[in-house]
């Protein structure tokens, strides 16, 4: 209706092969239309909570390993920090925001090939947590206590 905010409704037909779709033509060929999201998630919640950067998830496959499954694909990085700030801050210009934008999206297909041939870190660190409580340490354990991993 006329003079109404768009709601949550309104999204229903907005899917990822519509929004890459809709991107591709716009983003430059090196910059992947996946990577463009991230960047623009990450700016969308940056603007919502200033001061508290994104915790970012996205799953990609590692079906090339026996019994591969998935992995977590962290795209947070120094890369998208500098971009996300820029833009807030409004200090890059057209030129720099371009620039920055394009590192955080290599940056992020970086992550994305290191994530796809076993590299990521939330596996291995749930494995190991999980033969540490095994052989009973678990809790106890220095590692698992340490503030970064109390934060959740």
């Amino acid at each position: 209706m006329e003079g109404e905010k768009a709601g949550a409704s309104d999204w229903k037909s907005f899917t990822l092969p519509s929004c890459t779709t809709f991107l591709s033509p716009h983003l430059p060929p090196q910059v992947s239309p996946d990577a463009a999201l991230q960047m623009s998630y990450q700016l969308a919640y940056s603007t919502l909570h200033p001061g508290s950067p994104p915790a970012t998830y996205e799953s990609c496959a590692t079906r090339n390993y026996y019994r591969g499954r998935t992995e977590t694909i962290r795209s947070l990085s120094s890369e998208s920090s500098e971009f996300v700030n820029l833009m807030r801050e409004g200090r890059g210009g057209k030129e720099g925001n371009r620039e920055a934008f394009q590192r955080a999206c290599g940056r992020h297909i970086e992550l994305a090939k290191s994530a796809k041939g076993g590299l990521g870190v939330d596996r291995i660190l749930l494995a190991m947590r999980k033969m540490s409580e095994e052989r009973g340490r678990g809790e106890g354990d220095q590692l698992w206590n340490d503030e970064i991993f109390q934060q959740r």
